[in-house]
């Protein structure tokens, strides 16, 4: 079962990758029947492992909480686009006068990603909120405080990683002349853990 979910929980990392070239390409139903069948799988194991057996149980709450940070991360920086959307315009405006093919097709190849990163975003939002939720039902108050207390840490972690981007967003804005906030990523982030930290501790 542990194996099972290892597989599920990380080859849909994969999965996104994937549906979401098939979602640009105009297929809308596959990507759907693909999640559909994920999810199925991935109520097996969860149904499935009781907290009876302490070893499986703790390392499926372990495998969710990387789910819910792996794909908080992912969800983040495919929804905040800001970053690309400010390189594609610095790359337009310098090829004002003459763009030759290879600066085109980066620039189509960069709006192309764009797009791509939104659907990304939305879908592995989703999962890490899935993620949140089967651990909020599942782990007893024990297990709920524990994982807070780790996921505090890692808040405080995000926090310093979003004092530092504000330093490089200070320091691009002076140099390039515009605002990337690349800091409002792991800010964004830091929000997410907190409402994740919140629900453990409500539902205890």
């Amino acid at each position: 079962m542990d194996i099972l979910l290892i597989i599920i929980v990380f080859g849909l990392f994969y999965l996104v990758h994937f549906t979401s070239v098939m979602h640009s390409g105009g297929l809308k139903v596959l990507p759907i029947i693909t999640y559909i069948i994920a999810l199925i799988l991935y109520l097996i194991p969860v149904i499935f492992i009781k907290e009876e057996s302490a070893n499986q149980f703790e390392n499926l709450m372990l495998i969710l909480n990387i789910g819910v940070l792996l794909y908080g991360i992912m969800g983040v920086r495919g929804l905040w686009s800001r970053p690309l959307k400010v390189k594609i315009q610095e790359l337009t405006k310098s090829s004002d006068s003459m763009i030759t093919q290879q600066k085109y097709d980066k620039i189509e190849s960069m709006k192309i990603n764009l797009e791509i990163d939104k659907y990304k975003g939305i879908i592995s939002l989703v999962m890490s909120l899935i993620f949140m939720i089967t651990m909020s039902i599942k782990a007893s108050s024990q297990y709920k405080e524990d994982f807070a207390f780790g996921n505090i840490i890692i808040l405080f972690i995000f926090i310093a990683i979003f004092v530092i981007y504000i330093i490089i967003d200070t320091i691009l804005r002076i140099i390039k002349g515009r605002w990337r906030l690349i800091s409002i990523r792991p800010l964004l982030m830091s929000i997410w853990l907190f409402i994740f930290i919140m629900i453990l501790l409500i539902q205890r």
